[in-house]
């Protein structure tokens, strides 16, 4: 059986990270309103940026802190789920 790894390209905007295109089948969860089919779990600001993914889930292995959380959520520029 072979199995499907997604190939992620090199030149600057190219490299984005993306969730594969039979997600947008899925049905998702509805969270506020918003219907989030693909996370993304990461709190690397880079990768936040160049993804397609609906929503992030962020957790690191400190005591939280606001300054964190905030840098994630304006990174973001989507639903993020942090801890």
């Amino acid at each position: 059986m072979e199995r499907n790894i997604p190939v992620f390209g090199s030149r600057l905007r190219n490299n984005i990270v993306t969730v594969p295109e039979v997600i947008s089948q899925c049905s998702g969860i509805r969270v506020f309103g918003q219907s989030i089919k693909s996370f993304l779990f990461s709190t690397d600001v880079a990768i936040i940026r160049n993804t397609n993914a609906n929503a992030i889930i962020a957790v690191y292995p400190f005591i939280p802190q606001p300054v964190i959380s905030n840098a994630l959520i304006l990174a973001a520029e989507k639903p993020i789920f942090a801890e």
